[in-house]
């Protein structure tokens, strides 16, 4: 498995393979990865020639009182449990969100339903920083 901590990287990468005709997916997580995540990538190993893993822990998604630095990041065990799920490459980038979203890009992005349902009437905020740092992985693989 190749480790990519850089998402021009990823993008250069990326484009080969697109030149190459294969199929890309792309598994986009936090980390701390358990039986769910490694759930989508056994799906997702079916549907494509090269799978990407993203481990992005978005410091956008945690609340006031929530504690980003304790979030958990076991990378060594993350990294074990994706080479035994025979998965490609593992993009870890360190920062990638702050530039888009202070382009303002809330309000091209309609996620109304979800602000308000599910966890989305306690934090309105949390379903957008979800979408933002899973958008911007599939931007930086440009999974197909």
């Amino acid at each position: 498995m190749k480790i990519i901590t850089s998402t021009a990287a990823m993008q250069r990468l990326s484009k080969a393979w697109h030149r190459g005709e294969l199929t890309v997916g792309l598994v986009p997580t936090m980390g701390a990865l358990h039986d769910g995540h490694l759930s989508l990538v056994q799906k997702m190993r079916k549907h494509c020639e090269v799978l990407v893993v993203s481990i992005y822990v978005n410091p956008t998604q945690f609340g006031p009182k929530e504690d980003f630095k304790k979030y958990p990041r076991p990378q060594k065990t993350d990294q074990r449990l994706l080479e035994e799920a025979d998965v490609d490459v593992l993009i870890h980038p360190r920062r990638i969100i702050f530039n888009i979203e202070s382009r303002g890009m809330k309000e091209d992005v309609d996620i109304g339903f979800f602000e308000k349902t599910f966890v989305g009437f306690l934090r309105s905020w949390i379903f957008f920083k979800i979408f933002l740092g899973t958008e911007l992985s599939w931007i930086h693989v440009n999974a197909d």
